[in-house]
């Protein structure tokens, strides 16, 4: 098994290592990789990676990958959980409080602003959108508007919830699994539905 990882890195082209060498470059963790002139020691990282399972490789690619979106981010506070699949296509507009985690494959549609408060737990697939159209419109293309989004404070989305544009979740609320949610919960509110409706408060024995 070793000999025949050890033969596939082999194979790699240096338009591959290339690639390594900017992902792994977020990590300080990877800084021994390289020399001053910022090449990358291509025997070593063979070397290395020869021992080290596929499956490690990429998470060690994952992880850096996610190392450099917090960076991007408008605000990201500590112990923040990323996990595999997010996709948020405006980094800069997204606000993430300490503590907050993410289920595989969220989406984040967040032109129009997204602000998630402490301890938050969004859960796998979920879509938060923030732009909209005017149904009404003639050219319904050019109609778009966003709105901003807001979660608050320990809120728990459930799998595969859509979340649309201009919604609040507020502090304590739970959105059930495969919810649509197109206006804004109150405080420690369970909803469920599409449309998303309230059918208890989650202190409720």
């Amino acid at each position: 098994m070793r000999a025949t990882t050890l033969s596939r890195f082999r194979e790699v082209s240096q338009s591959s290592f290339d690639r390594l060498r900017e992902r792994f470059a977020e990590c300080p963790q990877f800084s021994f990789f390289f020399v001053p002139e910022g090449q990358l020691l291509k025997s070593t990282v063979i070397w290395l990676l020869s021992s080290v399972p596929i499956e490690r490789i990429q998470q060690l690619i994952e992880s850096a990958r996610v190392t450099r979106l917090k960076r991007k981010l408008g605000q990201c506070g500590a112990d923040v959980v990323i996990s595999k699949g997010f996709h948020v296509d405006a980094p800069n507009m997204l606000r993430l409080a300490g503590g907050v985690s993410f289920g595989p494959d969220v989406a984040i549609m967040g032109v129009g602003g997204c602000t998630i408060g402490p301890n938050a737990m969004v859960a796998t697939r979920v879509t938060i959108l923030t732009t909209t159209h005017d149904r009404k419109a003639q050219a319904m293309r050019s109609s778009g508007h966003h709105a901003r989004v807001t979660i608050d404070e320990n809120v728990w989305i459930g799998a595969g919830a859509i979340i649309l544009p201009g919604v609040r979740i507020h502090s304590g609320a739970v959105v059930g699994a495969g919810a649509v949610v197109t206006e804004d919960v109150e405080p420690d509110q369970v909803v469920v539905g599409s449309p998303a409706r309230v059918i208890r408060n989650r202190l409720d024995p």
